[in-house]
């Protein structure tokens, strides 16, 4: 907060409980586990000569010794991000089209850059898409638990950003969508929709995150976070420079920056060498559509659609696998899967330059193309 205040940027902390209590807390408890003998913070600028000697020799050793505690959490949870990607994509479809996933994930510039940064961005996706891997589950199985875990982790990622509440209004529709042809019988319907699995599923994050939101209807008469007269005063020109951006900047940098990731527009007219196992398909669908959403903010940054990265990473990584099998099937098993390896691993080293750079150089944004 003092290195933000030192660079006239500190709304986060006017007051610091409008926002979600979970990234402050995770930091709070890496500085436990990290405690360092110099003071916590420590003010730099934010251009510096790294090839300075100084840099190498002076700062560089005190950022790790007094700040990179922060920076703890958000990797862990990259991480998280990386794995459940792939365990979402390997409960939906076969084992190949999770790793594409999550090398799709993995190699994004903006999961790269996240990752250096101390942003709750890293755990509401990594929560957001738990949440929906564990609803998933509990549909095809049939059973409760994995419901009431779902509900847990979009409670988590609730708490740790208003995006994280994205499972909610997913998982209704879908179940709308699932009873659509028992409308005319309203009693079935209802029946069909409120079932337990979704009651629980709905009720367990309820419980977890409700306190939050209740309390801060109480005290500053909105549940979600919104920006108070003196943080909008600070942060003015940074959020009008944000939406300046251009309203496609979402496709047009999300396709640019991760080039794999356009064929997810090709998913619903792939030829279905591999059928989608239910209900994952529509679920896909559902959050690849909510990325219109984003489209309509104000403030423009490529890390807000980080929760349904994961989703449109599995569409394409479906396109992938179903043109592997097709060559495979014509040509040669093997040949078709070096190719598969090359072209994935080529189209992401562009990728890792533009993350790896933007965090090298303390980047905010990945100004590209747009």
């Amino acid at each position: 907060m003092k290195a933000l205040k030192a660079e006239g940027t500190w709304y986060y902390d006017v007051p610091v409980l409008t926002t979600p209590p979970l990234l402050p807390l995770l930091i709070m408890s890496s500085h436990r586990i990290y405690p360092g003998r110099e003071a916590p913070y420590r003010v730099f600028p934010w251009k510096l000569n790294i090839s300075d000697a100084t840099w190498v020799h002076k700062a560089r050793p005190v950022i790790i010794r007094t700040q990179a505690y922060a920076a703890v959490w958000p990797f862990v949870f990259g991480l998280g991000l990386i794995a459940a990607t792939y365990f979402l994509g390997r409960t939906l479809y076969p084992q190949g089209v999770g790793l594409v996933a999550a090398y799709l994930v993995a190699t994004s510039p903006v999961v790269i850059l996240c990752v250096h940064k101390v942003w709750a961005d890293h755990p509401t996706a990594f929560f957001v898409t738990a949440s929906v891997m564990c609803f998933v589950i509990a549909e095809q199985r049939g059973v409760v638990w994995p419901a009431a875990l779902g509900g847990v982790c979009w409670a988590l990622a609730a708490l740790a950003k208003g995006t994280g509440l994205l499972p909610v209004p997913v998982v209704v529709l879908f179940r709308l969508w699932t009873a659509r042809r028992h409308w005319r019988r309203p009693g079935i319907f209802i029946r069909s929709v409120a079932d337990r699995r979704l009651l629980v599923f709905l009720g367990a994050g309820a419980l977890l995150a409700g306190p939050w939101f209740v309390w801060m209807a109480k005290v500053y008469g909105y549940p979600l976070f919104n920006m108070s007269s003196a943080q909008t005063e600070k942060s003015a020109d940074w959020f009008q420079s944000l939406g300046s951006r251009p309203r496609m900047l979402y496709v047009v940098n999300l396709f640019a920056q991760t080039p794999l990731l356009a064929l997810s527009i090709l998913w619903p007219f792939s030829r279905r060498r591999i059928r989608p196992a239910l209900p994952g398909a529509v679920m896909m669908f559902v959050l690849a559509v909510a990325v219109l959403i984003y489209v309509l903010w104000n403030a423009r940054e490529l890390r807000y659609m980080m929760p349904v990265l994961p989703m449109i990473a599995i569409l394409a990584a479906v396109v992938v696998e179903d043109a592997r099998r097709s060559l495979a099937a014509r040509w040669s098993p093997l040949g078709a899967n070096v190719l598969t390896l090359l072209i994935v691993f080529a189209s992401s080293v562009g990728s890792m330059w533009l993350g790896l750079s933007a965090s090298y150089r303390g980047d905010a944004l990945i100004l590209f193309p747009l």
